[in-house]
Order: structure tokens, then sequence, then C-alpha cells
């Protein structure tokens, strides 16, 4: 979903696009009907996704292919106004720092002695940056693009949807029970004369919404 909307948003800013069909409503008909049309797209396809095991200098990353022909666009974009940008952009992503160390040269002409098409990840995604930057689009460093890919997932409920369909309820909902009788036990055998006063019966876990004797759920020594 996050890559489809990130696909979609640059696709639209940088004015590139694939064959796609849609369902349109024809007012004449009254149905529904199939028409072609052109999707702004950079033909992104998801590959996977890495988590660190600490979040402290990095969060979670996407991987995605993207096709050589639509990367020899990004490139002839680029460099069409002499690679201005790219070069400004490559400077600011990798030029080190304190707290920072780049394993990537900051000068523009080290990289264009590589074939473009031998460029790696973190070469192709400053390309990338670089023509959304040079096309005017969503500002990169500084969140705009990320909270317009974020709207763009959020929008028509569908981040939702897509939450709601990804969590096994019955499952969660059979070790929600087991956990509270664990610790309505742990009560029941610590303090009885609490647990008898929230109801706190043997077999059962107390539902706090139905006993007049319960106190706020935050309040409350169970999870909810």
């Amino acid at each position: 979903m996050y890559v489809d909307a990130f696909d979609y948003e640059a696709g639209d800013i940088l004015g590139l696009t694939r064959p796609d069909k849609r369902q349109r409503y024809n007012a004449t008909s009254g149905k529904m009907e199939s028409e072609k049309y052109n999707r702004p797209s950079l033909r992104l396809a998801f590959e996977e996704m890495t988590s660190p095991r600490e979040y402290n200098f990095e969060t979670d990353r996407l991987f995605c292919e993207i096709p050589l022909a639509v990367v020899r666009q990004l490139f002839a974009m680029s460099k069409a106004e002499g690679h201005a940008t790219l070069a400004n952009v490559i400077r600011r992503r990798f030029t080190s720092r304190s707290g920072f160390i780049s394993f990537y040269d900051n000068d523009l002409a080290a990289w264009l002695e590589k074939p473009v098409r031998d460029w790696d990840h973190n070469e192709l995604g400053t390309l990338l940056f670089a023509c959304l930057e040079l096309k005017g689009g969503a500002d990169w460093e500084n969140g705009e693009l990320d909270m317009t890919i974020y709207y763009r997932v959020a929008e028509d409920g569908g981040i939702t949807m897509a939450w709601e369909s990804a969590v096994d309820w019955p499952a969660f909902e059979k070790a929600r029970d087991e956990m509270r009788e664990e610790k309505a036990a742990e009560l029941r055998e610590s303090d009885p004369e609490r647990a008898q006063e929230l109801g706190l019966t043997e077999g059962g876990a107390m539902d706090w919404r139905n006993s007049p004797a319960a106190p706020h759920p935050a309040q409350m020594p169970l999870p909810l």
C-alpha cells in the first residue's frame, strides 16, 4: 500500500506513467465500465522490508525494484539540467560530518564514472530524490513527502482496513483473555478481598464495564 502510494505520487510529480485500467460510471448506460488510462507511476514493485534490531539510528526500510528504462528516464531528467540538482543532493546526503561517516563519494564526477545501470539502491534513491526536487515535488528531507504519502495511504480508510485485515482477531482475543485470567489469578492469590470486590471469580476475569466496584481501566492491575 505504501509502495503504491509513493509510486503514484512520484510518478505524478515526474510525469511518468504506465498503462492501467479502472472502473468508471457511465451516466448514459447507468453501468460501471472498464476503461484504459495512463496511471502516474515509476513502475515500482515491492521487493522486501527490513527492520533494524534497534531503532536508534534507522527505521524500517522498504526496498523496491524499478525498471532500468525508468532509471534511464530519471537520469535523462537530471542530465538535462547538467546534473546540478543531483550534485547538490549528493553533497547533502554523503558529506561526512560530526556523527556521520559517509561510505560514498560526495563528488558528482565520481558517481558519473560508473554506468547508471550499476548504481546501487542508495545511489538510485539519491537520483530519484534529485529528480523530485528538480520538478518541485514535496520536500523529501523535512517530512513533507512522508506526510503526503501518509495521507494518500490513509484516504478512504485504506490504512485502517489494511490493519483490520492483517490482525488475527480470534487469536488476539484468546491471548487477551488468557492474560486477563492469569492476572486475575495473581490478584486472587495476593489480595483475595480486592479480587472479590472486583468480581474476579475463579475461572473468569472481570468485565470492568459491568462491575460497579471496578476502577477506571487506567487504574486496574489488569491488561484490557
